[in-house]
C-alpha cells in the first residue's frame, strides 16, 4: 500500500477543497437562481402549509442558518461558529461528557430525552458542534483509514471516507443544531444497530415531535451520499419536523429533507418560475 503524509493529504484535500468551492459555486448560483418544478411545487405546499416567507415558524434572523441545506455540494463557510453555543448533557447520561449546542435547541433536545426516559428508554448525547477544523481532522483520519483498508489510490480513499463523514464545511454539526444520540442499547457507541433497537423505533416514531429529524436514512443514501445514520439528529423545528413526518419521509425515496430545505430557502430567496434549458 502506498503511503501519504499527512503533508500530503492537506495538499490533496486543499486541492479538492478548491474544485468543491468552484463547483458549489457553481451550483449555489443556479440553485438561487431556479428551482426544479418539483421543488417549485414543494415550496409551493410549503408556503401554504408553513408561510410564505420560508422560515418555517422560526425566527426570521435564525431561519436562515437553522434550516441551512448543508449537503455534499453545499458548505458552510468555514469560519462560520454560532453564537450562543453551550455545554450540556441534555439532561442525560453524557458517556463523552457535556457537548456544545446551540442555546437554541437545548429546551427540545431535554424535551426529547426526558420523554423517551418516561418511557422507559435512555438516551445519551454523544456528540453535538463541531467546527470547521475539527471536521477537517476528523475527515483526515477517515482518509487515512480507508488507505489503510486498501483503496487504490487517495482519490478513491476520500470517496470512500466521503460516504461515513461529511468534508470540512458539510458536516451539518458545525450548524450547532444537530447531535448524535446513543443508548446503552448499543453500548453507548454510534452504531446502524441503533436502527434495530427499542431506542432506534423510538427516535423514528417521537424524535419530530421535538423539532428533530433523521436526514441520512437508508432509502435517502442514493440521494444524500452519505450512510445511513439513525443516531444523527437534526433540529429544524416542531413545524416542519411535523410535516417532514407527516409527509413519511423517513420512507421515502422521492424526498429527502434536503428537497425540503432547498424549497424552503427558494422562499427566502425567489427563484425565476422555471430554470434554464
Amino acid at each position: 500500500m502506498r503511503r501519504y503524509s499527512r503533508r500530503a493529504l492537506l495538499v490533496w484535500l486543499g486541492t479538492l477543497g478548491g474544485a468543491v468551492l468552484w463547483w458549489r459555486g457553481v451550483r449555489r448560483v443556479a440553485g438561487a437562481a431556479c428551482l426544479s418544478p418539483e421543488r417549485q411545487a414543494l415550496a409551493a405546499r410549503l408556503a401554504e402549509v408553513l408561510g410564505a416567507d420560508g422560515s418555517a415558524g422560526l425566527d426570521g434572523a435564525e431561519a436562515p442558518w437553522v434550516l441551512f441545506p448543508v449537503t455534499r455540494e453545499r458548505a458552510l463557510p468555514a469560519d462560520y461558529v454560532p453564537r450562543d453555543l453551550v455545554r450540556t448533557t441534555g439532561g442525560g447520561p453524557a458517556p463523552q461528557g457535556g457537548q456544545l449546542v446551540r442555546r437554541l435547541i437545548v429546551p427540545d433536545l431535554e424535551a426529547l430525552v426526558a420523554a423517551a426516559r418516561a418511557d422507559g428508554i435512555t438516551f445519551a448525547l454523544y456528540s453535538g458542534f463541531r467546527s470547521y477544523e475539527t471536521q477537517r481532522a476528523l475527515f483526515e483520519s477517515g482518509v487515512r483509514q480507508q488507505l489503510q483498508r486498501g483503496a487504490a489510490s487517495l482519490e478513491e480513499a476520500i470517496e470512500r471516507a466521503n460516504r461515513f463523514r461529511a468534508q470540512p464545511g458539510h458536516s451539518q454539526h458545525q450548524l450547532g443544531t444537530t447531535v448524535d444520540i446513543t443508548a446503552p442499547d448499543v453500548d453507548w457507541r454510534l452504531s446502524q444497530r441503533l436502527a434495530e433497537t427499542p431506542a432506534g423505533a423510538w427516535l423514528r416514531s417521537h424524535a419530530w415531535e421535538h423539532g428533530f429529524v433523521q436526514p441520512y436514512t437508508p432509502l435517502a443514501e442514493p440521494r444524500t451520499g452519505y450512510a445511513a445514520e439513525p443516531w444523527h439528529l437534526r433540529w429544524v423545528g416542531r413545524p416542519l419536523a411535523a410535516l417532514l413526518a407527516a409527509d413519511g419521509y423517513l420512507d421515502r425515496t422521492d424526498l429527502t429533507t434536503e428537497d425540503y430545505l432547498l424549497a424552503l430557502e427558494g422562499l427566502r430567496d425567489p427563484a425565476p418560475a422555471a430554470c434554464p434549458g
